[in-house]
């Protein structure tokens, strides 16, 4: 009832309740009293109440990787699959891990889980532990366990407990070592005899050695320096050299465009003018056809002129003759 009332004071509206109310009844869900909640620690939250209900896993594909970008592969991103109170064994878990995850649009099954150190989990209540402490669970589809896409901080922070424990002992181990490795530097500088007296043969072998350090860094920098002088120079002469080819290359080509234009447009000319002369003896060769077909015309109408004169004046004549006899 305690919890029902809580779910009730976070979702019902206009429901007002009073910081006392409130710290008396997370006083009353959790396993703190109400002067443990006045101090300050911390009592059970409406999150951490629903995560309790059931079980909470962070799932990735094992030819995925775990969250980094594999060259030659897709992006490995988590899926959270939130298991049911009902679930109690691996195989209702499968169930829903290859719905959630999509598996059937990529014609895959969801067979195997594993946790990021390749250890594979075999009963209900190791992957119930490994969720208590959110750790990714690896599924795989019938292959092996690829342990080159599981980064190395998160394999370290699973080994070290996972959860938020494993990242805090991951990070105060690393301070450790980096205090530890200043600590051997700083005794080592001490024992040969820095720190101790202002002008100890230590120090002095050690200032007159960065002199002579320095000294060859100058000179190595000096020469390098003119190397790439001489290196530009010859770049320069180069580029100018290869300036030059290219403006003959392109002064021959220009000229051969121009001759081969000149060439081309002569050849033109010649081909229009002996088009043009045929032209004109075609034209002349029909003008000359045209006066013989009109000259032979003209003929034929003169001559048939001719001829009814002719054959008239025999008419006139026998018309004559026969009227005078």
């Amino acid at each position: 009832m305690a919890s029902n009332s809580l779910f009730e004071q976070y979702t019902s509206p206009g429901k007002t309740v009073g910081k006392a109310a409130l710290t008396n009844e997370r006083a009353a869900i959790g396993s703190l009293d109400a002067d443990e909640v006045a101090m300050g620690m911390h009592a059970p939250t409406r999150a951490s109440e629903l995560r309790a209900l059931g079980v909470r896993l962070n799932c990735y594909l094992n030819t995925e990787g775990v969250g980094v970008v594999v060259i030659g592969g897709p992006k490995g991103h988590g899926t959270i699959v939130q298991l049911p109170v009902e679930c109690d064994t691996l195989e209702e878990v499968m169930i829903h891990v290859q719905l959630r995850l999509k598996l059937d649009e990529r014609m895959q099954y969801a067979s195997d889980l594993w946790l990021p150190d390749g250890t594979e989990v075999k009963s209900y209540d190791q992957l119930v532990e490994a969720a208590r402490v959110e750790a990714p669970i690896i599924v795989g589809c019938g292959e092996p366990f690829d342990a080159s896409r599981v980064p190395l901080d998160l394999l370290e922070f699973h080994k070290q407990g996972g959860g938020r424990k494993g990242p805090s002992s991951v990070f105060s181990g690393m301070r450790e070592s980096r205090k530890r490795d200043k600590m051997e530097r700083a005794e080592a500088v001490r024992e040969a005899g820095h720190g101790l007296l202002p002008n100890s043969m230590a120090v002095v072998t050690a200032r007159a050695q960065n002199v002579e350090t320095n000294r060859e860094k100058a000179a190595l920098m000096r020469q390098y320096y003119m190397e790439s002088l001489v290196r530009r120079a010859e770049m320069q002469e180069d580029l100018k050299m290869c300036a030059n080819n290219n403006i003959k290359f392109h002064r021959m080509e220009k000229e051969e465009s121009r001759l081969r234009y000149e060439e081309k447009m002569a050849g033109r000319m010649e081909r229009l003018k002996l088009e043009k002369s045929m032209d004109e003896r075609d034209v002349d060769a029909s003008k000359r056809e045209d006066d013989a077909k009109k000259k032979m015309l003209h003929d034929k109408v003169k001559n048939s002129h001719a001829s009814h004169k002719q054959k008239k004046k025999e008419y006139s004549e026998r018309y004559r003759a026969a009227a005078r006899s």
